[in-house]
């Protein structure tokens, strides 16, 4: 009876005693361990399997990382929890495709369809007399040059435009936003036939988080018409230097933001609301922290060298700030007890 036990036991584990088997599965592949007594355990390729799907998952989180749009509409939950529509949301005129669709059941925002045609050709008389091109050169140079843009969007927002309706989108935009800001600086805004309530919310709405166009497209669009890089940049900081007069300064002590899309109050409202609905990501942004932090650190040390340079320099400026810190405590204690005299002083 011992015997055929010792057989069935045999039988059942192969024909080795005393062999324990194991089965591990790493990222879809099945690796068998082997213990027991005079058996070897393949540590090395479990841990070569882990290091192989480590390696998968951080090539395939890089790669979804790239694919991200650069250009990101505002989350779900944002936009069902806070209501602040008015900070995404165009009011009278939209740029990209995530409000194109507004234009038909918008008025306000379809009526700026007209002004955008009168932009275009305020934007084919820019430098007529130097351009070597024809206008519908032009437009087939800036179709090829911006291939690859639609990406910069979310894929379902261009999902049911074709490529014609895209690159005449962003052909509108384009040149809206430059000779918006053209007319802007020098303060003809009435050639685009707009009044001064409609400039002044198109002011707000081409500053819109989802009212965005990649900077390619205004680019491909100055250089075209003959113009540099360069004066594109020009007109760019002009424009924003010119909506930022007059507005407020956040971090204002430490000169990191300006604030060109409300007052302190409003911006500070905002963040704050953002602040409460998201998930806080510690690894974003590490760099900008750290710079922020190395900016605010260098300013501290700035105002110390200033202070030890004025005021403590030689042994003489250093018993002058001593004693002037002296006679303010000797001031503050003299005014102390004027104003609360001591019971036992005769008074």
């Amino acid at each position: 009876m011992d015997e055929q036990r010792e057989d069935v036991g045999k039988e059942a584990t192969g024909g080795k005693e005393d062999t324990k088997r194991a089965e591990v599965t790493v990222e879809h592949q099945t690796i068998e361990i082997q213990g027991g007594e005079g058996s070897s355990v393949k540590w090395e390729e479990w841990i070569n399997a882990i290091r192989s799907g480590a390696d998968k998952q951080k090539t395939t989180d890089q790669h979804q990382h790239r694919d991200l749009p650069k250009i990101p509409k505002v989350p779900n939950k944002l936009r069902d929890k806070l209501g602040f529509t008015s900070y995404y949301e165009p009011s009278v005129v939209s740029i990209g495709p995530y409000h194109y669709h507004k234009s038909n059941t918008n008025s306000q925002i379809g009526e700026m369809g007209a002004v955008k045609e009168k932009a275009v050709k305020l934007f084919f008389n820019l430098n007529k007399g130097e351009r070597k091109t024809s206008d519908g050169q032009l437009i087939n140079n800036f179709a090829k040059k911006i291939k690859g843009v639609g990406d910069w969007y979310e894929k379902d927002s261009t999902r049911d435009m074709d490529e014609m309706e895209f690159i005449k989108m962003m052909f509108l935009g384009g040149c809206f936003i430059i000779m918006f800001i053209r007319c802007i600086l020098h303060s003809n805004v009435e050639e685009l036939g707009m009044t001064k309530g409609t400039v002044k919310s198109v002011q707000q709405d081409i500053l819109m988080l989802e009212n965005q166009l990649p900077f390619q497209v205004l680019e491909v669009l100055y250089t075209e018409i003959g113009f540099d890089k360069s004066d594109l940049l020009r007109i760019l900081r002009l424009y924003i230097r010119h909506r930022a007069r007059g507005h407020n300064w956040v971090m204002q002590s430490a000169g990191i933001l300006k604030s060109i899309q409300g007052n302190e109050e409003e911006l500070a409202n905002f963040i704050n609301k953002i602040g409460a609905a998201v998930e806080p990501q510690f690894d974003d942004y590490k760099d900008v922290k750290r710079e922020m932090g190395n900016y605010i650190a260098s300013k501290r040390r700035a105002w110390l060298n200033e202070v030890i340079r004025d005021y403590l320099r030689s042994p003489w400026t250093i018993i002058a700030f001593l004693a002037g810190i002296f006679l303010l405590f000797l001031t503050a204690v003299q005014t102390y007890f004027a104003a609360f005299p001591h019971p036992g002083n005769g008074n």
